[in-house]
């Protein structure tokens, strides 16, 4: 499970690379990606397998492309990740550790589907670009991001479309006719990644969150696959619990950001 949740992140990192302007490094030592949009999502480091000795070289190297551009990116440093001590080459390069992610994963056999619904609660699959605006703001509120993020969200998912061969694929769920929850699934070579869960304040505590998530997840099924993962804030640890999903690591979270 741990290779899945690995795998299914550094994936989706490759995935960007039809976005103007991306550039992905992808070798036996780095997954990376530089974006010309400006979301921290989209500009970091999935991956990085270094050596002992030129570790320090290779970091230093690698910040400084982003640092360049000015942008905020961010470093993922999970159970693969080398050397040992790379967390502290980042933080001495300026880079800050703000959380401890645990990789979740949930095998279609054991997931809970028993989740009820809120009285009037609907999700549906975004399947337009209007809709997408739509849940790129909710999505951004959820999250309170930066003026101007959910525009660069509509921007990014664009790129993949809407039809059902797309890697990715975004819902949205409606309490009383109104937005209230956002998720999004990248389908992997062996896994469904979740990504993107977010509901607006008012409408937490409901179950909400647990079945904006399991919506994509009974869609993957249905297209044969067999394993979910995700990345878990705090808030979201005991939402996926309730669904099933079990902690397999804890991941550094790395940013940079400009002054």
């Amino acid at each position: 499970m741990i290779q899945a949740i690995e795998r299914n992140l550094q994936e989706c990192f490759r995935s960007f690379h039809i976005l103007p302007g991306s550039n992905v490094i992808d070798n036996d030592e780095v997954v990376a990606l530089q974006s010309a949009i400006r979301l921290n999502f989209l500009n970091g480091v999935a991956l990085a397998k270094l050596g002992e000795d030129d570790a320090e070289e290779k970091v230093a190297k690698i910040i400084e492309r982003f640092k360049s551009a000015n942008t905020m990116f961010r470093w993922w440093v999970t159970p693969s990740s080398t050397p040992s001590h790379l967390g502290n080459i980042l933080a001495s390069h300026g880079m800050e550790r703000r959380y401890e992610i645990p990789g979740m994963a949930v095998s279609f056999s054991d997931i809970n589907t028993e989740i009820t619904a809120p009285q009037n609660f609907t999700i549906q699959r975004v399947t337009d670009k209007e809709t997408l605006a739509i849940w790129s703001r909710t999505f951004a509120k959820g999250f309170e991001m930066a003026s101007g993020d959910d525009e660069r969200w509509t921007e990014t998912l664009s790129y993949f479309g809407f039809a059902q061969d797309s890697p990715w694929h975004a819902y949205l769920g409606y309490l009383e006719g109104a937005p209230v929850a956002t998720s999004a699934m990248f389908l992997g070579s062996e896994a469904a990644g979740i990504y993107h869960v977010v509901t607006l304040p008012h409408a937490r505590g409901k179950g909400i969150g647990s079945l904006i998530t399991l919506e994509p997840l009974k869609e993957a099924r249905a297209r044969g696959y067999k394993t979910g993962v995700l990345q878990s804030s705090d808030m979201g640890l005991r939402v996926y619990e309730r669904l099933g999903f079990r902690s397999y690591f804890k991941a550094d979270f790395y940013l940079w950001k400009p002054v």
